[in-house]
């Protein structure tokens, strides 16, 4: 038998590989729940002139937690759509350096963002 060559997700250990499988199915329950939703919430409303008054909030929320839950898994897996070209061009060590600086920056901004409550000091 040879070993397959195709990498797997990262793993940080077996506690954090339940929880992505965990979040999976989660996830996967979620996107039959909202699909399920839609399709009830559009025959309701077709054939019997009746909408549920839940539904759209519902719906909101489960596209947020599809779209979080879903981005980690994605993360995880190293299937995030990222264009490298610019990356590709560089050497290794100022691929590092701007990987940081923009790292920082990121950080930097998330902290500075206007209209994001301030915690009393």
């Amino acid at each position: 038998m040879t070993p397959s060559t195709t990498p797997g997700p990262a793993s940080a250990g077996p506690v954090f590989d339940i929880a992505a499988r965990i979040t999976a199915a989660l996830t996967g329950a979620a996107l039959v729940a909202l699909v399920c939703l839609v399709a009830g919430e559009a025959f309701l409303r077709g054939a019997f002139d009746h909408s549920l008054g839940y539904a759209e909030e519902l719906t909101g929320y489960l596209v947020v937690f599809l779209t979080f839950f879903g981005a980690a898994l994605a993360l995880r897996a190293g299937s995030l759509f990222r264009v490298e070209f610019l990356l590709d061009a560089m050497s290794p060590v100022a691929r590092r350096r701007l990987t940081r600086i923009l790292g920082v920056a990121a950080l930097i901004l998330a902290r500075c963002w206007p209209g994001r409550p301030r915690t009393p000091r």
